[in-house]
């Protein structure tokens, strides 16, 4: 067998120059008299699910699951079929089969938006994102009046109760969520 030839010394490979090349002044280290040097250093931390980027990521897994729940929950509605003793216990409920289907429609397609934002950094995503919410909110509270004037007018008060508690805490969730993405707008991280 024949032996490999040996690599020629690195001194071939690689002139030396000396360093700064020829005519190139070096920087001062230090500003001269009555000058004034500015800088700015931003410093990004990883802060993995608990971060601002993780809250949002949060916010869309939180805006895409609450749309799908809701979605689900407006075909039940609108499909069961609902033995009430009044007229308008079943009013009722196909109203509220319509406004959980509108509004998980609507927080899906915020969930995705809001990604489609995050991930490629597009404003006008966000604007859109901000837009949805600010329809699921007036739908939100819509519906936390229509519960509220069906409880006080008919024998449904156990359903429309609980759908005016599940609507306040929706409602406070979403304020949340609307801040977070309020900061990470505001942030270097954007």
């Amino acid at each position: 067998m024949s032996k490999m030839p040996e690599p020629p010394p690195v001194a071939h490979h690689y002139p030396t120059q000396p360093y700064p090349p020829q005519g190139q002044q070096q920087q001062q280290p230090y500003p001269g008299p009555g000058q004034v040097t500015h800088h700015t250093t931003v410093i990004v931390r990883d802060e993995g699910c608990c971060g601002l980027r993780g809250r949002v990521q949060w916010v869309i897994g939180f805006n895409i699951v609450l749309g799908i729940i809701n979605l689900l929950t407006g075909i039940v509605f609108a499909t069961a079929g609902i033995d009430s003793s009044s007229r308008d216990g079943q009013f009722f409920m196909s109203t509220l089969a319509g406004l959980d289907i509108t509004v998980g429609i609507l927080m899906i397609i915020a969930g995705i938006c809001l990604a489609c934002a995050l991930s490629k950094k597009v404003p006008a995503l966000f604007t859109v994102w901000f837009v949805l919410i600010g329809m699921y909110a007036i739908l939100n509270i819509a519906l936390l009046g229509y519960a509220g004037y069906i409880y006080s007018k008919s024998n449904v008060s156990g359903t429309s109760s609980s759908f005016i508690v599940i609507c306040v805490i929706n409602l406070i969730i979403q304020v949340a969520c609307i801040s977070t993405v309020i900061k990470f707008k505001q942030s270097p991280l954007y």
